[in-house]
């Protein structure tokens, strides 16, 4: 083994820098060119609220032209590109068309326009979003090599709240969600209506009584609210800040509710963020059963918890989410690294097991204040979730990395920030500690990265409980395409730890630790929800 001189002090920082400067997402401004059906020859950066008129006068002849059965590439093409000018005309008029009815100046006289939905939701107004076409913005980098974009008649936009209020900045809050829907304008003489569909609800628009394919991009929108809210930004910041970021713990739909598709809620792990899954969220949308069949959440935390803590916080939102939404599908659960430790105790009952090897006693032997017993229990006594109908775990460490022993571990440890929570639990357990050599023992209060280590006490506890009789769980597990399972290793986790018996299956893909952006990985995620389709409660 070849061993690479390092600097103590420096590496650890170069390291976070590298966690920064990432090129996962990129985002251009650009002028789309006027299709040649339009018979424009230019056209400006930032159309005026004047153009409005012009605009709905060049959507009118496209539209026309595809009643008239021209059905080609080019017609759809110049049909879309005048929609989207009609967008950009209506957002820069600052006008309401969702609530009363416009009168809009051409050369010839005047449009009657009018705006609705296609979908309905009643938390959804209208008036309080902005649609941006997604023609305007190149995107790339390396969550985008693959871009999620259907051919088809409309102009695909974004759609985000206007004023989401301050301080929600790298903060996946709903109210940062950039929506994928497309627009189309239909016309009968004068009146003009504007119809936003949600494009992955439906794929096909009716214009003048003729059916057509729906226009749809689902990357754009992903992109730009990766780029905008700089979401990945909270990766490092809450593994060693956690407190300070405690807000950011929730549940985030990606699109809009709907109780007849299966809930997919992915967990990131360590020094991560929900934007890891972007790869992933493109290849389900890609893919037209998935689409049709699922709807994505993600679960996003401070990673700087430890995992029962964090795994606690996933409970209360499991809880919130089922008040909000009751009619619900039951959820599949899909976990990366620490993820996968946070999704494995949603199948886990643990009873007083954890309990007594932190306390060497039983819950009610314990003797500790209210407020700490209460979060003592949501961490290390909890019953299973009966919502989740399948878990697929990928690189996970349900017996723990050995990274988290080694030097950089325990350097890392202890740069996290401690939340004043786990430090004052940490205080009151240790005053009620039996003095049995078995029973807890710390020097400080515990970080993710101190509850990620094979001699963990709740790690090796959570090892001995088996998960619950009828869990259905995948694993998928990477080997660095060395082919040399049992002994291998994503270079984080061996597969001595992330191998669980009585997997329904167990996918080994030569990848390192990111086997959830692999493509063999996305494939075998992609056959299990197929899977979970054909099958319901079977296997």
């Amino acid at each position: 083994m070849i061993r690479v001189p390092y600097s103590r002090s420096l590496l650890p920082w170069f390291l976070i820098a590298l966690t920064q400067c990432s090129p996962t997402v990129s985002v251009r401004n650009v002028n789309p060119p006027p299709p040649a059906s339009t018979g424009i020859h230019e056209t400006k950066a930032k159309p005026a609220a004047a153009d409005l008129g012009s605009s709905l006068d060049l959507a009118r002849a496209t539209e026309a032209r595809l009643l008239s059965g021209d059905r080609s590439a080019e017609a759809m093409a110049g049909y879309n590109y005048a929609v989207a000018r009609v967008v950009e005309s209506l957002e820069a008029s600052g006008l309401d068309p969702w609530n009363q009815k416009l009168t809009i100046p051409n050369r010839d006289g005047a449009y009657q326009l009018k705006a609705r939905v296609a979908f309905t939701e009643q938390r959804i107004q209208p008036e309080k979003f902005r649609m941006i076409p997604t023609d305007r913005y190149s995107i790339g980098g390396t969550y985008f090599q693959h871009q999620d974009k259907h051919a088809g008649v409309g102009a695909p936009v974004a759609v985000v709240l206007k004023n989401p209020g301050k301080g929600t900045k790298y903060d996946l809050d709903d109210s940062n969600v950039y929506g994928t829907s497309t627009a189309t304008v239909s016309f009968q003489g004068r009146n003009a209506e504007l119809l936003l569909h949600e494009s992955l609800h439906t794929d096909q628009v009716t214009l003048g009584g003729k059916t057509f394919p729906l226009a749809a991009d689902y990357s754009t929108p992903l992109a730009l609210m990766i780029h905008n809210t700089k979401v990945e930004k909270l990766g490092i910041r809450r593994l060693l800040l956690p407190d300070r970021y405690a807000s950011t713990a929730k549940m985030t739909r990606l699109q809009l509710y709907d109780p007849k598709r299966i809930p997919v809620v992915f967990v990131h792990g360590l020094d991560s963020t929900p934007a890891t899954w972007t790869p992933l969220i493109n290849a389900m949308r890609d893919d037209p059963e998935i689409r049709k069949h699922y709807q994505i959440w993600v679960f996003s935390y401070p990673s700087g918890y430890p995992y029962p803590y964090s795994a606690a916080l996933l409970r209360h939102e499991l809880q919130r989410t089922n008040k909000l939404f009751p009619d619900h599908k039951p959820i599949v659960l899909i976990g990366h690294s620490m993820g996968g430790m946070v999704s494995r105790l949603m199948l886990t009952d643990s009873g007083d097991a954890i309990w007594k090897a932190y306390f060497g006693r039983t819950p009610g032997e314990t003797h500790l204040p209210g407020q700490f017993r209460t979060e003592l229990e949501d961490s290390l006594v909890f019953e299973h979730r009966p919502e989740i109908s399948r878990t697929i775990f990928i690189s996970s460490p349900h017996r723990g990395s050995d990274i988290a022993t080694n030097y950089f571990g325990r350097f890392f440890s202890r740069l996290i920030r401690t939340p004043k929570l786990i430090a004052d639990l940490r205080d009151a357990a240790i005053n009620v500690v039996t003095v049995d050599a078995t029973a807890l023992t710390l020097e400080r209060a515990p970080s993710s990265i101190d509850t990620l280590a094979p001699n963990n006490r709740f790690v090796k506890a959570v090892a001995n409980i088996p998960l619950v009789p009828g869990s259905r769980y995948h694993s998928i597990i990477g080997d660095r395409g060395k082919g040399d399972t049992p002994n291998s290793s994503d270079g984080v986790v061996p597969y001595w730890s992330s191998h669980l018996d009585g997997a329904l299956s167990e996918k080994i893909v030569p990848s390192g630790h990111s086997a959830h952006q692999n493509p063999e990985g996305i494939q075998e995620t992609l056959r299990i929800l197929h899977t979970h389709l054909q099958t319901g409660s079977s296997r």
